[in-house]
């Protein structure tokens, strides 16, 4: 996690920006707004967490009808903690959104974002865990001092670690983070190393989950995901599992 920026948007103003080379995620701290994407307007508020894939062009609006807009480029100030401030505001920032790059990924090669083609706003249905979170968050952006960048990237980690829980939760193999996943016996293989990544998983455990040969499913996840190294050993040749990094 990396956190790069913090966003603020006046009412009636658009802050445009140009895609990213990786995963972004984008925490509203406070006030309400819209996320422009593509055609799409998604309306979006307190709590609200933001994931757009690399290469997502994204627009944050301010509440109220538009009036002003301006690129993200052009309203770029750098401030002391070396976070990147983007204001699109003369006045007051009615919409606040913290920005951080992140790499979430399983055995090194299963990224959970990369196959998102637009961005997804996650609301969670138990906001209570993330209240204290975000105030948390929004104390340390508002003011730069030594070390509040620090904690703000383990304050957003933390989030994302919950809100992904409640995610799969609710959505299981469903979710668009794992829509990828076509072949059913590949997915419950990732599904366990997701659901239990400290456990020594090998190629024979992993086979047998997906009801698979070791030969076949070493061939068939080498393909999809590129995640495994040459090796003789009769173990799985991923690194050990980790879902985030």
């Amino acid at each position: 996690m990396e956190a790069f920026g913090v966003c603020e948007v006046e009412r009636g103003w658009r802050l445009t920006s140009v895609p990213m080379d990786s995963p972004t995620l984008h925490y509203v701290l406070k006030g309400e707004g819209v996320l422009e994407s593509g055609n799409s307007r998604v309306p979006i508020g307190p709590g609200d967490i933001i994931v757009a894939p690399s290469g997502a062009r994204k627009n944050f609006v301010g509440p109220g009808e538009m009036s002003d807009e301006i690129a993200a480029r052009e309203a770029c100030v750098l401030r002391e903690d070396g976070l990147a401030c983007f204001r699109a505001c003369e006045t007051r920032a009615d919409l606040v959104v913290a920005c951080a790059a992140v790499s979430a990924t399983c055995a090194g090669g299963y990224g959970l974002f990369d196959r998102l083609s637009d961005p997804l706003v996650e609301r969670v249905e138990d906001p209570e865990p993330f209240r204290s979170a975000f105030a948390a968050m929004l104390e340390e952006f508002s003011k730069p001092a030594a070390g509040a960048v620090t904690l703000a990237e383990a304050l957003m980690k933390q989030c994302l670690v919950l809100m992904l829980r409640s995610h799969v939760q609710r959505f299981g193999l469903a979710s668009p983070f794992l829509a990828h996943l076509v072949d059913d016996r590949l997915a419950r293989a990732v599904d366990l190393m997701v659901s239990a990544p400290a456990a020594a998983h090998s190629l024979g455990s992993l086979a047998a989950t997906a009801g698979m040969s070791r030969s076949a499913f070493a061939a068939r996840f080498t393909s999809a995901y590129g995640a495994f190294r040459s090796s003789s050993c009769t173990r799985c040749a991923l690194r050990p599992p980790r879902v985030f990094s």
